[in-house]
């Protein structure tokens, strides 16, 4: 799933980028000339009060990169090829070898992102299936209830892992495809010394969101065999006669919390290297935030709704003892209660 959302958002980002670029380069091209040609007239200025031996140099260099940067910012292919692909590509084959500890195959390197994450989802989901009650749940409420809280907290762990890798990765490319927007005119004034200083400052921005994707799956690689570790013990040792709260499912749910911490600081590493400003991973952990608290508020509409109520009492009244427990614990669990006693009187 990761792979695929990385893959439409970047097809967005190009069809995008090929949208605007040419019209906004086209739109640019008469401060471009006109930028040329107040530079020219300064510079004859500076001619005429005897100034102009010392800039001579620098009158030909910048000269010389007006020519030669004019292909590439002004035609699209051209700036595709030499700067937007380059780039891109590097980054993805960087961020793939990491996140895979150094495995990572050849190629576009996108499906090699998350290899090692999909791999563990689909172990921890057959454990989870090997493991959870089969039996009724009137019947056995007790554990049903039991490894709900106890297996839903690991994977909800684990899932704010993934979606958080996926949403730095995001974020990390939107910001580069926004810089490459814009890439014309900053590449532009370095052809110009007193400009130049545009220039370096795109650059730095650039690098520093190219390397917070390389951050991030650098993070997931250390942090993901620590995970893969966990979920292999997890796989081995379940048993379900040995009950759900087990140290195995600690593990995993401390190794999902630390992944979560270590991600959320990809943007500090990012910006001490590059010498830029630290982003914000705010948005995404409000965002995580805000999807545990409608799950929460969900569970707790599920237990609280006219249907349910409805289903609980007839429960009673036709199981008689059994499904007035049954019907207690679902109330219990929002009223912060203990795990179920099944033993009743």
């Amino acid at each position: 799933m990761g792979t695929e959302i990385i893959l439409y958002v970047l097809d967005q980002l190009d069809k995008y980028l090929a949208l605007i670029f040419g019209s906004f380069m086209a739109s640019f091209g008469g401060f471009m000339s006109a930028f040329v040609v107040l530079y020219l007239l300064l510079m004859a200025i500076a001619y005429f009060k005897s100034t102009f031996a010392e800039h001579t140099k620098e009158i030909g260099w910048s000269i010389l990169l007006v020519i030669l940067l004019q292909y590439f910012i002004m035609d699209f292919s051209a700036f595709k090829h030499w700067v937007v692909l380059p780039i891109r590509s590097t980054v993805i084959d960087i961020a793939s070898f990491f996140a895979n500890a150094g495995a990572g195959a050849g190629g576009d390197g996108i499906e090699d992102l998350f290899i090692k994450l999909d791999q563990s989802v689909i172990k921890m989901k057959e454990t989870i299936d090997f493991i959870f009650p089969h039996t009724n749940f009137l019947m056995d409420a007790g554990n049903y209830i039991k490894a709900t809280m106890a297996l839903g907290a690991m994977t909800l762990a684990f899932g704010a892992v993934y979606v958080a890798y996926i949403l730095l990765l995001c974020v990390g490319f939107f910001s580069m495809y926004v810089l490459f927007v814009i890439g014309g005119p900053c590449i532009f004034f370095g052809a110009f010394k007193q400009t130049r200083f545009v220039t370096w400052s795109w650059c730095r921005a650039l690098a520093n969101y190219s390397l917070l994707v390389v951050f991030a799956s650098l993070v997931m690689g250390i942090c993901i065999t620590g995970i893969t570790s966990a979920m292999d013990v997890f796989a081995q040792n379940s048993d379900p006669s040995l009950g759900y709260f087990t140290r195995e499912v600690g593990y995993v749910i401390c190794w999902s919390l630390l992944s979560l911490g270590m991600l959320l600081k990809s943007a500090d590493y990012a910006s001490a290297l590059s010498g830029g400003m630290a982003g914000s991973t705010a948005m995404i952990t409000g965002g995580l935030a805000l999807t545990g608290g409608a799950l929460f508020s969900a569970s707790r509409m599920a237990t609280n709704n006219p249907a349910t109520q409805l289903a609980g009492k007839g429960a009673r009244k036709g199981l008689g003892a059994i499904g007035n427990r049954a019907y207690s614990a679902m109330k219990g669990i929002n009223r912060g209660g203990g795990p179920l006693d099944t033993g009743g009187k």
